[in-house]
Parts: structure tokens; C-alpha cells; sequence
């Protein structure tokens, strides 16, 4: 399982680290076996605070039943089985983020990957 908190990014233009919280960030998607070569996403969620279920109901142009949302809207994923190497060593996850990050003028959105490698399962 993992908890999505928010994100730190250092901005080199002013020296500092900019603290984003959960809201902030419009999805989040996991790869629960990454291989380092191609992100598959496993398990997608939308967070933020802007509506984020009538933006992708008019996206989809489509009705999303509310128990299904609500598995989708979170912060903290659905368990998983550890991944495993085809050495049979632990393997990787790779977590991805969409989110809005306020430059100077203008919004910009791009994609974090992040790599954890299970030293121990929880």
C-alpha cells in the first residue's frame, strides 16, 4: 500500500523548497512491478481539490458511480502484492504524479516518477 502525502520540490530560482500538499496534485498512478525500462499503470487515483470527478465526468462523457469514485478519489492506494524480480529479489514500484506547480506567469503540469525498491513489506 502506498500513502501519498504531498511533495517537496527544491526551486532553484529562489533557493528554496516548495511544499505542495495532496490537494495539489490532480493524480496519481502506480506501477507495481516497474522494470526501469516502461512506467505501466497498475492502479490509478485523483486527489485536488478543483472538482476532480466533474472534470473527468465530462472528459469521459459519462456517469461514474459514487462507490466506484470513491475507490478512485484517495490519497492512500488499494494493497498490492510486493513485486518481485525475475531473479526472485524484491522488486520496484514506481509512483507517478500529475500536479500543478505555480511558475512565474503561467501553470505548469508534468509528470514525478519516483523509485522504491521493498527492503521490507509492511
Amino acid at each position: 500500500m502506498v500513502e501519498l502525502n504531498g511533495l517537496d520540490i527544491y526551486d532553484p530560482m529562489i533557493r528554496e523548497i516548495r511544499s505542495s500538499s495532496v490537494d495539489d496534485i490532480a493524480c496519481w498512478f502506480i506501477d507495481t512491478n516497474y522494470n526501469s525500462e516502461s512506467f505501466f499503470v497498475r492502479h490509478a487515483y485523483f486527489t485536488g481539490a478543483n472538482q476532480p470527478y466533474e472534470k473527468l465526468k465530462r472528459t469521459l462523457k459519462a456517469e461514474i458511480d459514487e462507490d466506484t469514485w470513491e475507490s478512485f478519489y484517495s490519497s492512500v492506494s488499494r494493497a498490492f502484492e510486493p513485486p518481485k524480480s525475475r531473479n526472485g529479489k524484491p522488486g520496484k514500484i514506481a509512483v507517478k504524479l500529475d500536479f500543478f506547480l505555480p511558475t512565474r506567469n503561467s501553470p505548469l503540469y508534468f509528470f514525478q516518477e519516483l523509485l522504491t525498491t521493498w527492503k521490507e513489506w509492511m
